[in-house]
């Protein structure tokens, strides 16, 4: 009797186990291999699963939703092959993250938002990440941050030519921002300004001319409205302004207050930055932009070295 009661028992422990094998497989299975390294369909799920309830949120065709879906699976598989190749370079060259210093990042992150940890436990779960999830993929980031370091950024290097060459491509970035020093004559005759036209003309003061017919409260001050950006004026007197330079003055324009010719006193440019005062912010954006480009050079080469296979 007791050994068929351990038979039995055998029985159902080896069918449990083959249940389970064949569960796990259904839930789980090699969608790539990378070197010695697999990755798993929970993996890719794992790192999907904040993107694809957006997914579901957006409210999308059934044939868009797939269609988003799958350059999102693609794209995570990629990033978790480009993660794989990462770790395993790193650990042939010695580079490591500890948990430590991944705890004090989190630390720093709580720190700044003044979170607890259960707070930003429940943040995180809004994004439906776990604190275990993202202290991975700050980890994976540190991981990279040193590797760039190691391995990138000693072969990166600005020349002052590439810094003068930037600054001139992208000089409106650094001339600041235009405003306009501002005089105008208001008057409710259109006529009357009109004939004020005329003088200006002729080359009469504007100044003069202001103080003598503008029937606005700055007439005293030669019609001095100061500076402005003239975005903030209505289209038909900003695009008559825009056109004027220093020392010009517009035609008769219709306002709500008036008729009115305004003349451009000054055009100042504010928060102007000359190369010298522009080259440090120069020199770190041309760096990032390089460091970027040679670890994508870098992630390239050891892919082409490594032994692949996407199973998706």
């Amino acid at each position: 009797m007791k050994k068929k009661i351990c038979l039995i028992l055998c029985f159902f422990a080896i069918w449990f186990g083959v249940c389970n094998m064949v569960f796990a497989n259904v839930v789980d299975r090699i969608v790539a291999i990378v070197n010695d390294d697999i990755i798993t369909l929970v993996e890719l799920d794992t790192i999907l699963k904040p993107y694809l309830l957006k997914v579901e949120a957006a409210g999308y065709t059934s044939d868009k939703k797939q269609e988003v879906i799958k350059k999102l699976q693609s794209d995570a598989l990629n990033t978790l092959v480009d993660e794989k190749l990462t770790r395993q370079e790193a650990n042939r060259i010695g580079v490591k993250v500890s948990d430590e210093e991944v705890n004090s990042v989190l630390e720093k992150m709580m720190e700044s938002k003044g979170l607890s940890r259960e707070e930003f436990e429940e943040l995180l779960s809004r994004d439906a990440m776990t604190w275990e999830g993202y202290a991975q993929k700050i980890k994976e980031q540190r991981l990279q941050a040193k590797i760039i370091n190691q391995s990138v950024r000693s072969k990166v290097i600005i020349t002052d030519a590439d810094i003068k060459s930037y600054y001139d491509e992208h000089i409106d970035k650094f001339k600041g921002q235009k405003k306009y020093h501002l005089r105008n004559i208001l008057h409710d005759n259109e006529s009357i300004l009109q004939e004020i036209k005329q003088k200006l003309d002729q080359n009469a003061d504007f100044k003069t001319l202001a103080s003598e017919n503008s029937t606005a409260p700055n007439a005293l001050e030669g019609g001095d409205l100061g500076v402005f950006n003239i975005n903030m004026f209505s289209i038909t007197i900003k695009d008559s302004i825009e056109k004027l330079e220093k020392g010009e003055y517009s035609g008769v324009i219709e306002t709500p207050q008036g008729f009115q010719i305004f003349y451009v006193e000054d055009i100042i440019f504010e928060n102007k930055k000359t190369l010298e005062e522009a080259s440090e912010d120069i020199r770190e954006t041309l760096f990032q932009e390089l460091v970027k480009s040679k670890f994508l050079n870098w992630l390239k080469s050891l892919k082409e070295k490594a032994h692949i296979k996407i199973m998706l």
